[in-house]
């Protein structure tokens, strides 16, 4: 009597785990089923994360457009060596770092100027507002 007991229990279980594996495989968004259509879906972020650090206000994915003001460009390997560079240059006051190449640029700059770019940043120096 205690058999078909147990035997329940087992199938019940592997319900279970084979609903919690189907919708994990639904819920993942590289799967080829997709997101549940009552599940959260990604949100493409269109807007500039700002914060201060090392001299800088930093934003991330964004970019600064303003071509008539380009001191020099060259490839960094990283967002932080092109700040640094930044800082070593007296004239730049901002720079956009993105897919491995640095640009650094002068003149009058605010956050309202940045534009959202994917994939990659900029900087403000702190010391432009004089």
């Amino acid at each position: 009597m205690a058999t078909p007991a147990i035997a329940l229990v087992w199938a019940v279980r592997l319900a279970a785990a084979a609903i919690i594996a189907a919708v994990a495989v639904f819920a993942s968004p590289t799967s080829a089923g997709g997101a549940l259509p009552f599940g959260p879906t990604p949100v493409e972020r269109s807007t500039v994360f700002w914060y201060v650090r090392d001299g800088f206000e930093l934003g991330l994915g964004c970019e600064m457009r303003q071509p008539q003001n380009r001191l020099m460009s060259r490839s960094q390997p990283s967002p932080k060596h092109c700040g640094l560079w930044c800082l070593r240059v007296g004239e730049c006051t901002h720079f956009t770092y993105s897919k491995g190449t640095c640009v650094l640029k002068d003149g009058l700059i605010s956050r309202r100027q940045a534009r959202y770019t994917r994939n990659s940043m900029c900087g403000l120096k702190l010391s432009r507002r004089k």
